[in-house]
């Protein structure tokens, strides 16, 4: 995990619980238990999520174009607000 998004989510009380690391070709993979995180195939539609005062608390932080960190506690909020926006998301 970057210092930046590590930073972010401690600041906002969430503590990711790190299940397991595995070290292929020099580059570190970090698996992480209970993050919400958002991923849309259009970009659009996160920029509009993070342009909408309805929703944009509902989102920590932006990784890339198509993929965001969900606030702790607000995954239900966002499902909500997905659906009624006429979105119907895939949960994993």
């Amino acid at each position: 995990m970057n210092v930046v998004c590590k930073a972010v989510l401690e600041e906002r009380g969430f503590r990711p619980k790190i299940i397991g690391k595995l070290h292929m070709n020099e580059k570190q993979v970090t698996l992480h238990e209970n993050l919400p995180i958002i991923e849309v195939t259009n970009p659009l539609l996160l920029d509009t999520l993070l342009s909408d005062k309805r929703t944009a608390h509902l989102i920590l932080k932006r990784l890339d174009k198509q993929v965001a960190i969900v606030a702790p506690g607000q995954f239900e909020a966002l499902l909500l607000r997905l659906k009624k926006l006429g979105h119907l998301p895939k949960v994993l």
